[in-house]
């Protein structure tokens, strides 16, 4: 069953490239569960090799045999990698063929999805097969770990600044590997079923602890310190006390669920035609007029600061039952910025000719018009860290007139990035990664913007972004109301100033763009294939 699905899983990968549509909705929709079938499929597979010679009890007829416990170790390990590594493998150089990737410079980064998939998945189901004595057991152990988990996320939820510090993460993950293989190995050696079942609780609980008894805000103030000589801020990052949300007539609060999201003005200043700035998470301390102090603790941002901004619009979700309490009287507000500087390297100039476009790392790329994307494919992984900068709307490709009819474009360009880490090869069953690039440009007051068409003649800027370092920003609001600052349906702003006319700036924008990004140095234009 598990090699059908691996060949199913092989034919229908194609057709999830074009978009074909599956006449049969049954069959579409277990063609979209493909990938929890294949790994459901492993996984009983897995526990059924591994529970042929079960290693609970003492009754079994295999261990009066002269067996090594060893030599039946490898034997278990190299059934899974002919049954399961080996066809999936040989699937995936078949996509990888025809997608027409080569192949050769593919195969270190195949490994590494394979043994990502050793670590992650097969370690883990052998020592959850190796602690039970059936299939039906297994299951029900399965389920139980589910829950648990279930529960430490809830946990996880309810302590401040979890979720903020990737080195506790990287504890847990060797904690979990470690878990793993000391179950593994104390039954293939010892059949010590309860030592076993009793490491696996053990290391829940030392999980949840490292969780709960971590000093997160101690570990943020260390990774993100405050600006120095040798690391200043980026750009000088104001409170815009000038503008707020109006709340009149048809404007309605939004509300999400249980929480009110609030939107912070500021202005940006001083920023270099290369310096790309990210602001990775925010904090709103608030002084009540009690003298009560409150927190909402460190929230993620996905926010990036490029040339030609002059605000931001970071924002930060409350608890409504609180915000209630206090919307409308003033508090004495400061809010911290944890940001990430990179430096642009020199900008390679890409031109779309026809409907399709070659990306850095040999991305290619389909431009689907009808929903302002492009539909990018590349193997193994995504080209990144990146920042793409165009000239959008052009007269090649313009918008509609409803797209300006409220609000004309800001002054930066439209862009797309991707500031990751390149850390190898995206653990995911198909070697073929599938994804879009689609373009924004902010509107007047840069407090949302729009996905744009990119059209044939469109110039592209790629460039690759070098991380220089991480500091924290704490800007000092004075006195606010948070009502002013609760966004409302429809959006309207309380600027200070008329804004320019529709369509100002001009379609062309040339002008706003840095010379040195764009023509750092003579290079070649790179064309995509008709």
């Amino acid at each position: 069953m598990s090699l059908v699905l691996v060949v199913v899983f092989v034919w229908y990968q194609p057709r999830k490239w074009t978009g074909e549509v599956i006449p049969i909705r049954f069959v579409a929709g277990m063609l979209n569960v493909l990938p929890a079938l294949l790994v459901l499929s492993w996984a009983f597979l897995i526990a059924r090799l591994v529970q042929g010679e079960s290693l609970v009890g003492d009754r079994q007829f295999w261990i009066t045999r002269p067996f090594e416990w060893y030599k039946l170790l490898t034997s278990k390990l190299f059934s899974i990698l002919v049954m399961i590594h080996l066809p999936l493998l040989i699937g995936q150089i078949v996509l990888l063929r025809m997608g027409n990737f080569p192949l050769v410079s593919s195969l270190w980064g195949l490994f590494q999805i394979h043994f990502m998939f050793f670590l992650i998945f097969v370690l883990t189901t052998l020592a959850l097969a190796a602690v039970t004595s059936g299939v039906g057991q297994a299951a029900l152990a399965l389920v139980i770990l589910f829950l648990l988990f279930l529960g430490i996320a809830g946990i996880s939820s309810l302590v401040p600044n979890s979720g903020m510090s990737d080195d506790v993460d990287g504890v847990q993950a060797i904690l979990f590997l470690a878990t793993s293989l000391a179950v593994v190995t104390i039954q293939y050696i010892y059949r010590k079923a309860l030592l076993a079942r009793l490491t696996i609780a053990g290391a829940l609980v030392a999980g949840v602890l490292i969780m709960v008894l971590t000093p997160y805000e101690l570990m943020i103030r260390h990774d993100y310190p405050l600006p120095t000589k040798d690391h200043p801020l980026p750009a000088n990052i104001t409170f815009d006390h000038t503008l707020t949300f109006a709340h009149e007539g048809k404007q309605q609060p939004r509300w999400f669920g249980d929480e009110a999201e609030i939107e912070v003005p500021f202005q940006v200043q001083g920023l270099s035609d290369k310096s790309v700035v990210q602001l990775h998470a925010m904090k709103l301390d608030l002084v009540l007029p009690g003298g009560q102090r409150w927190t909402s603790h460190w929230h993620s941002l996905s926010s990036v600061i490029s040339y030609g901004r002059t605000r931001v619009w970071p924002s930060i979700s409350i608890e409504k039952k609180f915000y209630d309490s206090i919307k409308d009287t003033p508090v004495k507000a400061e809010v911290s910025l944890l940001i990430r500087f990179f430096q642009l390297g020199a900008a390679t100039s890409i031109a779309v000719t026809g409907d399709r476009t070659l990306l850095p790392g040999n991305t290619r790329c389909l431009d689907d018009i009808s929903d302002n994307w492009l539909h990018c494919f590349s193997a193994l992984k995504r080209p990144k860290p990146v920042f793409i900068m165009a000239e959008l709307p052009n007269s090649e490709c313009r918008v509609t007139k409803e797209a300006t009819a409220q609000e004309s474009w800001a002054a930066s360009p439209a862009t797309y990035w991707d500031l990751e880490n390149d850390t190898g090869a995206e653990f995911d069953l198909s070697p073929i990664q599938d994804f879009s690039v689609g373009l924004t440009r902010f509107y007047y007051l840069e407090d949302h913007d729009t996905r744009l068409p990119v059209c044939s003649g469109t110039r592209l800027l790629a460039s690759k972004p070098a991380f220089q370092y991480s500091i924290r920003d704490e800007i000092d609001l004075g006195e606010i109301t948070l009502a002013n600052y609760h966004p409302t349906y429809p959006r309207k702003i309380i600027p200070p100033a008329q804004q320019p006319a529709s369509g100002s700036p001009s379609n062309t924008l040339s002008w706003n763009v840095g010379p040195g990004l764009l023509f750092p140095q003579t290079i070649a234009p790179r064309h995509g294939n008709r």
